[in-house]
């Protein structure tokens, strides 16, 4: 072992390549392992390059269920609030305008979101060696 350069376990290297191959950055796992980073970017080119992509279409999987959990929220709470907002006080003693804000700023990062799905599908170039990533449609 050369000079300065820290011994780590078998059950913390383990961690980190599972952590890597769940998706992780290198940067997360080194921080949260306590690991420096270039021995965590080693640990991680030592991996096959199926195992590296495998990780990163899972890291984009997990994004893209947490950005679709999100659309169905905004859709669901802008539609609770014109439901509710047909006899509510709060909405009563509001201005057309702030409503229409309000409204306009969550329906315009939802289609956001959509829209930065939609190029992203559109610029991932398949691997026939790998499972499917992130669904391609919407539909649960």
């Amino acid at each position: 072992m050369a000079k300065g350069q820290q011994r780590y376990s078998q059950d913390t290297k383990q961690a980190v390549i599972a952590a890597l191959l769940a998706g992780e950055l290198v940067s997360e796992v080194a921080r949260r392992y306590k690991v420096s980073k270039p021995t965590v970017s080693r640990w991680r080119s030592a991996l096959s390059h199926s195992e590296v992509k495998q990780g990163e279409t899972k890291r984009q999987s997990d994004i893209a269920a947490l950005l679709l959990d999100y659309l169905r929220e905004t859709i669901s709470a802008l539609t609770e609030r014109a439901r509710l907002s047909k006899g509510a006080v709060w909405f009563s003693k509001q201005s057309a305008a702030d409503i229409a804000d309000l409204d306009g700023t969550q329906f315009d990062r939802a289609i956001r979101l959509l829209e930065a799905i939609e190029r992203a599908n559109q610029s991932r170039q398949p691997d026939p060696e790998l499972p499917a990533s992130a669904p391609k449609s919407l539909s649960a």
